[in-house]
């Protein structure tokens, strides 16, 4: 039947004085037309309010309610139909795009994340990687996988990890560690005095005896270069793991201390520089090399300093704390001043760690780990 020819038995429909096959015809009309069923629906509610529908006609009710469930049906198959693909374009053809544009960018992403996991914490990096994680489509996870060394053993440590938003482009480097170094310009609190006292490092190495590697964190009373840093490598059978460089925001004192110090705005670099372009390579720190292990660090700080937009400060831990964990300015800072060293972690043989403590001006130090002779 047409639109018009139903429009026009509506009311016989709705009343039952039609005949069983014009209401089967318009029956099955209503339920493939929305614009039927609505006038139908319209002049049904009319003729309610009128009483004008025979309130025992039980054929007619059913015939309605077969007639709206069946449109009801249709209309739900096509909505769920569009929620499907409108689902299938959000979670897996957008996220796709939108990887692939980032991942044009993915080796300076990644490029940043080692800098600043080598630059911010005493680790060294190993490698890097990037992977979704459970349901995040439209984002992804960079990582710095790091370790740790003690004499000659390498002690694996977790991954550094940040979330890169592939809507935005911003990589959020969240991992922060308090400091382990005081520059000799900044007071800590008094909690700390006793804590970090070189006396008592030396009771804690001279108890450990020979057979013994350790790790120490010495926080220096004045600035030194590497050219010192050159002769303490000449003069001692150590290994530098750390140090601690100015990075221009030393005076820094946070809203929340939770160690008792007054500073916890870190900068350093690594005893063994992860290298991530052009190619993959690490370069130790020996005292054959520091001036082109030093222009390699700088090389670094730089093209941190020139990319530091692929990098975004933590909001929540400025929020907290009033740290910016970013890049900010502190590559620039040591780009423009040289590497300034205020903090050495060292390992190597327990005996040679006791014998250097008179040949250096140390402020603060205290021991990090001892294990068994690993050392050659």
């Amino acid at each position: 039947m047409k639109c018009s020819d139903v429009k026009e038995s509506l009311s016989k429909y709705i009343s039952g004085t039609c005949s069983n096959e014009e209401r089967d015809k318009i029956s099955r009309h209503l339920s493939e037309c929305p614009e039927c069923m609505k006038e139908m629906t319209a002049l049904d509610e009319n003729n309610l309010n009128n009483n004008a529908i025979v309130p025992n006609d039980k054929e007619v009710e059913k015939a309605l309610i077969k007639a709206r469930k069946k449109l009801i049906a249709k209309i739900s198959i096509k909505v769920t139909g569009v929620i499907l693909a409108a689902a299938c374009i959000l979670f897996l053809v957008v996220p796709g795009i939108l990887n692939m544009t980032r991942m044009l960018n993915l080796s300076k992403y990644s490029r940043a994340l080692v800098d600043l996991a080598q630059f911010s914490q005493p680790v060294n990096v190993g490698g890097y990687g990037n992977s979704f994680k459970g349901l995040q489509f439209y984002s992804t996870t960079l990582s710095a996988f790091t370790y740790e060394e003690i004499g000659t053993k390498k002690k694996p440590s977790a991954p550094i990890e940040a979330k890169l938003s592939l809507i935005t482009g911003n990589m959020i480097y969240k991992d922060f560690k308090g400091p382990s170094f005081i520059h000799p310009k900044v007071s800590p609190e008094s909690s700390y005095l006793d804590e970090a006292s070189p006396e008592n490092t030396k009771i804690i190495l001279t108890k450990n005896g020979d057979n013994t590697v350790a790790k120490i964190n010495l926080s220096l009373s004045k600035t030194i270069d590497l050219n010192e840093i050159e002769k303490l490598l000449n003069g001692y059978d150590v290994k530098i793991t750390w140090m601690a460089v100015e990075c221009g925001e030393e005076s820094f004192k946070p809203k929340n201390m939770s160690m008792g110090q007054n500073q916890y705005i870190q900068w350093g670099i690594p005893g063994t520089l992860f290298i991530r372009e052009p190619d993959m390579h690490s370069i130790e720190l020996n005292k054959k090399n520091i001036k082109e292990y030093s222009e390699k660090i700088i090389e670094e700080m730089k093209w941190l300093e020139n990319n530091k937009k692929y990098v975004k400060n933590d909001t929540e831990l400025m929020k907290d704390n009033s740290i910016n964990n970013g890049v900010g300015s502190k590559a620039a800072y040591v780009v423009k001043n040289g590497l300034k060293i205020y903090g050495l972690q060292l390992t190597g043989p327990t005996k040679e760690l006791l014998k250097l403590q008179d040949s250096l001006a140390i402020r603060f130090e205290n021991v990090t780990d001892i294990d068994f002779w690993f050392w050659n």
